[in-house]
């Protein structure tokens, strides 16, 4: 199949090859649109955990095939064309891309922000239409400033807000998880952790 798609490259000309490259970034994008869209659709109707995984992204991982981080961005994505009015529509039709997407999923994803970016979405997909990748991470940069203004304060306070721990058992052995909080919260934990290495 591969080398018939290479044979029909000699019969073509320039404008015809490029014609074909066009289409198929269309088609792609209208792809990775619908694709984004199921994925937030499997998200909310737990139909991972129907399938037998704990969670979307451990699906994502075993259906693609594909690293955490990647199957964390495919999750990500998903949750920006469901949350975000016009992204899914203007990534589909083609007028954006994933690289667009994925910039306004980032503004989506600030916590501190998230409640207040909805009005300001339909110029950003105005935006993201016109400008190149450099000149709209730019905005989505000033955007994000311009929303959270007291920044790395709340980003502390955000991470102290949404701390969590795990403790489970695996195995005959046990694992330990934990994250969030504040500089001082760890030299706590490290400090008890210590003293029960000490001990023991």
């Amino acid at each position: 199949m591969f080398s018939e798609v290479i044979d029909g490259l000699v019969e073509m000309t320039a404008d015809q090859i490029l014609e074909r490259f066009r289409d198929l970034e269309l088609r792609r994008r209208h792809i990775d649109a619908e694709q984004a869209i199921l994925v937030a659709a499997i998200d909310a109707r737990s139909i991972a955990q129907c399938e037998g995984h704990r969670t979307i992204n451990g699906f994502l991982r075993a259906e693609l095939n594909c690293s955490k981080n990647e199957a964390a961005e495919v999750r990500a994505l998903g949750r920006t064309v469901d949350q975000l009015a016009g992204v899914g529509e203007a990534w589909m039709s083609g007028r954006i891309g994933r690289s667009q997407v994925k910039q306004l999923d980032r503004a989506r994803a600030n916590r501190r922000i998230s409640d207040r970016l909805g009005p300001l979405v339909p110029m950003l997909v105005e935006q993201a239409e016109v400008c190149d990748s450099p000149s709209f991470a730019e905005l989505i940069d000033e955007t994000i400033r311009c929303l959270d203004e007291d920044g790395a304060h709340d980003g502390r306070d955000d991470s102290i807000e949404h701390r969590n721990a795990h403790v489970s058992a695996v195995g005959d052995g046990v694992v330990i998880n934990a994250s969030g909080g504040s500089p001082l919260e760890a030299a706590e934990m490290i400090e008890i952790f210590d003293g029960f290495v000490e001990a023991e």
